[in-house]
């Protein structure tokens, strides 16, 4: 029985390969210990130093909770790496070549994980520019609206309403039928309208208020 150390993110972990012969077949076994404790936390199997390793890795990145999966794919990637470096003296060539293949997947994956981050980054970025231009557009909008009203004054009301003979030039109410008489934008001003004679009628409130927005 051996027994290596090794620091998989934060974690000091006893790592200790135990090599058992039976008959002709060999089997390891990697089992993470607690170094305080001594207690097993994961254990792999395998064949080979290496596929032991890889077993016990797999199970215990399963269980670990991280903030990211990136951020998993980061600490197994250097758990390998450190594990083939510091420990190659428990590993023959083929085991060495095995761990490389493990960790060129793992690289692979980050670099496709890498790649969807930045593709993420740039549709939020243009989602962001987007939703500037709509607000942009929405409050020169607004500010154009509230112009056009500040221009029509006390006078320009009486102007449209002795022009259309104080009479809604829709359905022919006056004050007397009971309604009240609006000056009304025949284009609206939330559709480029504007504040001028030309643009100018005189409604009562019923015909205003089945009126909306729409262009008569």
């Amino acid at each position: 029985m051996d027994a290596m150390h090794v620091v998989i993110g934060a974690v000091f972990f006893v790592i200790v390969i135990v090599i058992g012969i039976c008959a002709s077949e060999k089997k390891v076994t990697v089992q993470f210990k607690n170094p305080e404790t001594g207690n097993i936390l994961y254990s792999g199997k395998g064949n080979s130093v290496a596929s032991a390793l890889l077993d016990g890795f797999d199970k215990m990145y399963r269980n670990l909770s991280t903030n990211s999966r990136e951020e998993t794919l980061e600490n197994r990637l250097a758990t390998m790496k450190q594990a083939v470096e510091d420990n190659r003296h428990y590993l023959k060539k083929r085991d060495v070549e095995v761990c490389k293949e493990y960790i060129q997947k793992v690289q692979s994956l980050l670099t496709q994980k890498e790649q969807e981050r930045r593709v993420r980054q740039e549709n939020t970025a243009i989602q962001r520019s987007q939703q500037c231009e709509r607000t942009k557009a929405l409050t020169e909008r607004q500010r154009y609206i509230a112009e056009q009203r500040r221009m029509l004054s006390a006078s320009m009301r009486y102007d449209v309403l002795r022009r259309d003979k104080f009479r809604c030039v829709l359905c022919g109410a006056t004050a007397k039928d009971g309604v009240q008489l609006h000056v009304d934008h025949i284009r609206p001003l939330s559709k480029g309208g504007k504040t001028e004679m030309s643009n100018l009628r005189t409604l009562c409130d019923r015909c205003n208020l089945g009126k909306g927005a729409k262009i008569e």
